[in-house]
């Protein structure tokens, strides 16, 4: 009896072992296997493009593409789970388009034509100036405008003294606010933390770039100093790619075409080590806290 009591624990066990190795395993698949993704596209007279994202060996895989239709499937172990748009869906809204834009039409020329009322309507009689009243009416008017354009003096000296009044409250809350951001940031825990988050920003940013980028991108303004402001911007990340892109700049058109196609990979974990690092700082919890209080 005990032994068949054990043989049905140690069963249950294995059972056990076996469910949390086989979560573990998805667990360090989610973690450790990249999302692949890839994008081309080209812009000369219309834009065209494509877009893929996929996930070990393409079991999970999910695509777009442009080519004057947006077009999405989900593919889950080759089988598509959902399309966009779904199948017929494509005629049925053109047809629809169709009767919308031939009713308007057709609306607009009932109302282009429709008979046009061109009696005129008398105006009432209580609507003439009785000539009697409009004199008296008259001063008074004026000696209202005076009353009114008295108050309106002290009203305008009000105004101007209560604006100079918020104005200086305004110049002195931004004196205290430039205080006590010169003491946080002259603060060392907070200049390591900074530190570190610029850090970790810098490495998220390398990871999730595309790790090759093809193509020839021609742009231009007519102004030269906005081209300029587009090399600028641009130089950080050109010496990463300049082997395989080319941009070429155009001075005083107005011009942006080319094409354009890139490949790279996320890794889960390698972002949530990167969110641990920065959540492992003391300093860094504290003013979270400080600013979840707030």
């Amino acid at each position: 009896m005990w032994v068949t009591i054990l043989a049905i624990f140690g069963i249950i066990g294995l059972f056990l072992l076996g469910i949390l190795g086989l979560v573990l395993a998805v667990i360090l698949l989610a973690l450790l296997v990249p999302l692949r993704y890839q994008a081309e596209g080209s812009f000369h007279s219309s834009l065209r493009g494509s877009a893929a994202v996929s996930w070990l060996l393409h079991i999970l895989c999910f695509r777009v593409a442009y080519d004057g239709d947006l077009k999405a499937v989900f593919c889950v172990l080759g089988i598509p789970l959902f399309r966009f748009p779904e199948a017929g869906t494509d005629s049925e809204n053109r047809e629809a388009m169709e009767k919308a834009e031939d009713e308007e039409t057709a609306e607009d020329r009932q109302t282009e034509f429709a008979p046009i009322d061109d009696q005129m309507q008398e105006l009432p009689k209580g609507c003439q100036k009785d000539k009697k009243h409009s004199f008296g009416f008259s001063d008074r008017v004026k000696r209202k405008k005076k009353r009114e354009n008295g108050r309106s003096f002290k009203g305008i000296g009000k105004k101007i003294s209560v604006t100079i009044r918020r104005l200086c409250d305004k110049l002195e809350n931004i004196k205290k606010k430039r205080e006590k951001f010169l003491v946080f940031v002259k603060n060392e825990d907070n200049r390591q933390t900074f530190q570190l988050l610029k850090r970790q920003v810098w490495a998220f940013l390398r990871h999730i770039f595309p790790r090759k980028v093809k193509g020839e991108v021609k742009f231009g303004f007519e102004d030269p100093y906005a081209v300029g402001q587009v090399l600028i911007y641009a130089s950080p990340f050109y010496g990463l790619y300049a082997k395989d892109l080319r941009l070429i700049p155009v001075f005083g058109e107005k011009i942006l075409e080319g094409n354009l196609s890139v490949k790279g990979r996320i890794r889960i974990g390698t972002l949530l080590a990167l969110a641990i690092r920065v959540f492992m700082d003391k300093n860094f919890r504290i003013l979270l806290k400080k600013w979840q209080d707030r």
